[in-house]
């Protein structure tokens, strides 16, 4: 049950909707992201920072994580923990920091070793790492919320 879910949570996310959109567009529209390829590379200053927004998001994402585990005090979150479906809920929040670092990890490697690719290549793929990265981090950001919410409601 729990695979079946993780592999739900990766093909049925908002995640992979940001990369297979940033593919296609790349496909159809590569110019866009030559430009954006080419603004980077041409200044130093932007180069150094293409890291910096998908890491930055990922750090705020495994603090999500803990808060989304651990949300209110501990007699609310006995109650989350006494949930049926709570077990899921982990396994999806794993795959989001999954995916969260994933694109972490792309940002730094096209940091790292990018300069030699195509501009329209750099450009997807730093937009690709940015949409990813702020997808996981909203989505955690709202699940946070409304865990909160109901465990309130419900205490």
């Amino acid at each position: 049950m729990l695979a079946r879910n993780i592999l739900l949570a990766i093909l049925v996310s908002p995640e992979l909707l940001v990369a297979l959109a940033v593919w296609a567009l790349l496909l159809h529209f590569p110019g866009a992201f030559s430009e954006i390829g080419t603004k980077l590379v041409s200044d130093s200053e932007n180069w150094k920072y293409v890291t910096v927004v998908p890491t930055g998001l990922f750090v705020w994402s495994v603090t999500l994580f803990g808060d989304i585990r651990n949300p209110v005090d501990k007699e609310a979150n006995r109650l989350l923990y006494a949930w049926p479906h709570y077990g899921l809920l982990v396994g999806r929040l794993y795959v989001a920091l999954a995916l969260s670092g994933v694109a972490a990890a792309v940002a730094v490697a096209l940091w790292l070793l990018g300069k030699g690719l195509g501009h329209a290549a750099i450009g997807a793929l730093f937009v690709g790492a940015l949409g990813v990265s702020l997808v996981v981090a909203a989505t955690l950001t709202f699940a946070r919320s409304r865990i909160r919410e109901l465990l309130v409601q419900h205490s």
